[in-house]
């Protein structure tokens, strides 16, 4: 859908600091590509945090499929100093996987509205700036 390329198009400057990271890993995680991109706008605050972990999920696209609900719930673990270590046994991934499916959406939809909405805003704001910054580039 055209709203769905224009948020697309939103977050590449944000995504385009993390292409030497992800390019490399294309081959390997380009099935999870449709599923992650509807919920780019809930990743994209705990990318930094996600990142060493991108390929505990390698063969569990379903996590994508359901990032926002994963981020709303559990996003806070990755926060926390030690926890996230527990994503490198064998089972965890799989069981987040499983959780992801059950997880109630209803509960969180308020939180993820906001979220799409606080996102949206900064985006707007940050490319407000960089027009501001070339305009006085021209002078």
């Amino acid at each position: 859908s055209e709203k769905g390329r224009s948020e697309s198009v939103q977050h590449l400057p944000v995504l385009l600091n993390y292409v030497d990271f992800i390019v490399p890993r294309l081959p390997r995680l380009r099935h999870h590509l449709r599923y992650i991109r509807p919920h780019m706008v809930h990743v994209i605050p705990y990318l930094d945090k996600l990142l060493p972990y991108v390929d505990l999920f390698e063969d569990h696209p379903q996590a994508s499929a359901n990032a926002d609900v994963l981020t709303a719930y559990l996003g806070w673990v990755l926060y926390v100093p030690v926890l996230p270590r527990v994503l490198y046994l064998p089972v965890v991934p799989w069981a987040i996987t499983r959780l992801s499916c059950y997880l109630p959406r209803r509960w969180v939809r308020p939180l993820l509205r906001r979220r799409r909405r606080r996102l949206a805003q900064r985006l707007a704001t940050q490319a407000g700036r960089s027009k501001m910054r070339c305009l006085t580039w021209e002078k």
